[in-house]
């Protein structure tokens, strides 16, 4: 099996972060984007059905990489603050939104009405790239040792 290559997992970083799961074939190398049915509540689309049969009926030639947690995002919200200066109030103003109710959103508003906005966007694709790239490796490892 091939290691990733920093296009590809610059590409499962950003289908991650809208919410796709990603099929890596392992022999091949390729990879495949599907939404999280189970997550979305999607009805399955003739769109994806020979994608979704091709999954299903070579489930052992993939390696399925999921959208990060809640907890594994909301950890990525609090990384974000504790990067910027104790002096910033923006920062003060995230952690209150992440100790409150709705974190998500407050966050989300707060960033938005930010000018780190982009600043945001840039450590949060580098944390999913690290993230795609930690996945990667346990699925590798995991084949292994599958004990």
């Amino acid at each position: 099996m091939q290691p990733l290559t920093p296009a590809q997992v610059k590409e499962i970083a950003e289908e991650l972060g809208i919410g796709q799961c990603c099929y890596y074939h392992k022999e091949k190398g390729t990879l495949l984007f599907l939404p999280d049915f189970a997550a979305h509540m999607y009805e399955i689309d003739e769109l994806y059905a020979d994608d979704i049969a091709e999954v299903e009926n070579n489930s052992g030639d993939y390696i399925v990489l999921e959208p990060p947690t809640s907890k594994e995002s909301f950890r990525i919200m609090a990384n974000f603050a504790n990067s910027l200066p104790e002096n910033l109030g923006l920062r003060n103003q995230l952690f209150y939104a992440l100790d409150n109710r709705k974190p998500f959103s407050h966050f989300k508003n707060r960033v938005d009405d930010s000018d780190y906005r982009e600043a945001w966007f840039a450590f949060r694709d580098e944390q999913l790239r690290q993230w795609v790239v930690e996945r990667f490796e346990e699925e590798m490892n995991r084949m292994e040792d599958p004990d």
